[in-house]
């Protein structure tokens, strides 16, 4: 399966905005700092983010973006769904019915290549549901240096707002 290639950037995004001080909003060129994140990467993906509603906030010089709601109640799968929408990710074009061997009539609702993938498509959403901003928030934490556990808080609120 692959992603929308902002997958990453949006994801990172959501952790920068999970870690920022509640209630509080970072302006778009300071989000785009912390990762060194380029500004049309940045304003696609916060569009996305905004318009499928998991993050707030506003463009501009005194605009800024928070979570639209609690870390713990925005999943991986809320993120990606965002970038990506909900479509299949697989698509059967029924390739069974043509050609020289096709039967006219006989064939299940759904082959078997499709169901197998509807099935995988599905496992790979229900395991995104199931992390949450707040989770991976608390994994990156335990992964990252102290060092750059503080300096990343010291950083997020000296530029949130």
């Amino acid at each position: 399966m692959r992603l929308n290639s902002s997958a990453e950037a949006a994801l990172h995004i959501m952790l920068v905005l999970a870690a920022a001080p509640e209630k509080r909003e970072l302006a778009a060129s300071d989000i785009a700092a912390f990762h060194d994140l380029s500004a049309n990467t940045l304003a696609k993906v916060l569009k996305q983010l905004r318009a499928a509603g998991v993050i707030a906030g506003s463009p501009g010089r005194t605009g800024g973006y928070a979570l639209a709601k609690r870390a713990d109640n925005i999943t991986v799968l809320d993120v990606v769904k965002a970038l990506d929408g909900v479509e299949p990710i697989f698509y059967c074009r029924e390739i069974r019915r043509s050609g020289p061997c096709a039967a006219k009539s006989g064939y299940s609702s759904r082959c078997a290549i499709a169901r197998t993938m509807d099935k995988a498509t599905n496992a790979w959403r229900e395991a995104l549901s199931k992390v949450t901003m707040a989770d991976l928030l608390d994994q990156v934490g335990d992964e990252t240096p102290m060092s750059t556990r503080t300096k990343s808080a010291n950083w997020l609120d000296t530029h949130s707002r």
